[in-house]
């Protein structure tokens, strides 16, 4: 499984130890998962929105055949926006057969048919 490891901090203060730590946290479970890493996008600023330039290039990403899952460490990470931006991002990257998920909420899995057989 290809993936793209996303990382995501609201202020620039918090740049440079939280990306790293998040990008090292997502690489160890990608690496034990056996996951293929295809790129790592990084960002700085607020979660209010979806419409940012790191989600933009998660979908420019998707729309390349980049990957086959973009990987988060938390929900919070992705967004802080209204859950139905959130779930509107899920389905679209559904609709090109990819997944998104984060390594602490396995409950989303429940929620969207798309991840219930997911590692």
């Amino acid at each position: 499984m290809r993936v793209v490891l996303y990382c995501r901090v609201a202020s620039p203060d918090q740049a440079n130890a939280g990306l790293e730590s998040q990008e090292q946290c997502l690489r160890k479970y990608a690496e034990e998962q056996g996951y293929e890493i295809t790129g790592v996008i990084e960002e700085t600023g607020s979660g209010l929105s979806m419409d940012r330039p790191g989600i933009r290039e998660i979908y420019a990403k998707a729309e390349q055949g980049a990957m086959d899952r973009v990987l988060a460490q938390s929900l919070c990470r992705y967004t802080r926006a209204p859950a139905s931006e959130f779930f509107g991002f899920i389905k679209a990257l559904a609709g090109m057969g990819i997944t998104a998920s984060t390594l602490h909420e396995n409950y989303l899995r429940g929620m969207f048919p798309t991840l219930r057989n997911l590692p």
